[in-house]
Parts: structure tokens; C-alpha cells; sequence
């Protein structure tokens, strides 16, 4: 069985693009920023922290989905046989 990709190359590029845009114009905002060096620190930590956690959540609840549907496709597997065998 020949397995589906999720996402196409327009979306996959689409959603690559936007991340390196945004994450772009963050840190030239936060670059031209007129506070102390402290402050600008601060910010730019929280932003790395923001992308951080959000590609740790998708992969995660991605995970979880896929976990959650492998488990769902062996209990039906394991239940036709039980039901052939018995």
C-alpha cells in the first residue's frame, strides 16, 4: 500500500516561508527596538522560546495522533483475527 503524502510541496513551502518571514521581521523589530540591550534580551528570548515550544507541540500532538491511530489499526487487526480464530 503505497502510503499518501499529508501536505504538498506549495503548502510545505507555504508554511516554510512564513515561519522564516515572521521569525525575520521579529528580530528586526527587535533590533531596531529602542530600549537597553536587557530588555532586547528579553524579548529575544522569549521569541526563541516561543518557536521553540510551538515545533515541540506540533510534534508532539502530531505523535500522539499517529500513536493514537496505529493503536486504533492493530486493536481492529487483532479483534478480526480473535474473531476468525474463535
Amino acid at each position: 500500500m503505497k502510503k499518501r503524502k499529508r501536505n504538498t510541496q506549495h503548502f510545505t513551502f507555504l508554511a516554510w516561508a512564513s515561519f522564516s518571514i515572521f521569525t525575520a521581521l521579529m528580530f528586526i523589530g527587535l533590533y531596531t527596538l529602542d530600549e537597553t540591550l536587557s530588555v532586547k534580551g528579553y524579548y529575544a528570548m522569549g521569541t526563541i522560546g516561543i518557536i521553540t515550544s510551538s515545533f515541540m507541540v506540533a510534534k508532539v500532538t502530531r505523535d500522539n495522533q499517529e500513536d493514537m491511530e496505529d493503536e486504533y489499526y492493530e486493536d481492529g487487526i487483532k479483534g478480526k483475527k480473535e474473531k476468525i480464530e474463535g
